[in-house]
């Protein structure tokens, strides 16, 4: 970075000035965006003597342009509408009926997969039940002892699966449910 895209920032709360910085154009928007950088603020570019207020600097100006920029006017709307468990239910319902299609299969998709993914599990809790009742009968260690292995596999498959498959699985549902509601 060269030193004309620096400067410093005087900080003037509680009473007390201190010099910060130097600090680049990233670290200054980003106290444009949480309010603690304003036009007024003073700063000094790296290199030069001189304190201004931000806004009188030709570098800083856009900064300032920006934050100022009126919101888009679908994103206008939406701060000033009202929210309520009625129209988020609305919205709900509204969507389903116009794309119940899309939703009939993200949400057929969305249980072939879980199903797939549970299935190690489900298969091994029926082994290990079916082992346990054979068991009980001929009292087999041998037969126990297969039990719990396939008991503990199946648990470790479903728990690899769980994580390899079902958390992308989940987060594509979600994107795929806002890209529907979207339209």
């Amino acid at each position: 970075m060269n030193q004309q895209d620096q400067w410093y920032v005087l900080d003037e709360t509680a009473g007390a000035s201190r010099a910060m910085g130097p600090l680049g154009w990233n670290e200054l928007a980003s106290m444009v965006a949480v309010g603690s950088l304003r036009p007024s603020t003073r700063v000094a570019r790296v290199g030069t003597d001189v304190w201004t207020a931000a806004s009188s600097d030709p570098g800083l100006v856009q900064l300032f342009e920006a934050a100022a920029a009126p919101l888009p006017a679908r994103a206008a709307s939406a701060l000033t509408s009202d929210y309520s468990f009625q129209a988020a239910f609305e919205l709900g319902w509204n969507t389903f009926k116009s794309r119940w299609i899309n939703c009939l299969l993200l949400g057929l998709v969305y249980t072939g997969c879980v199903i797939v993914v549970v299935l190690p599990q489900l298969l091994s809790t029926i082994l290990i039940a079916a082992i346990d009742e054979g068991s009980l009968a001929s009292d087999s260690t041998g037969a126990r002892a297969a039990g719990t292995f396939v008991l503990l596999l199946g648990s470790c498959i479903g728990y690899v699966l769980q994580v390899v498959v079902g958390i992308p699985l989940l987060a594509g549902t979600i994107y795929a449910s806002a890209q529907i509601v979207r339209g």
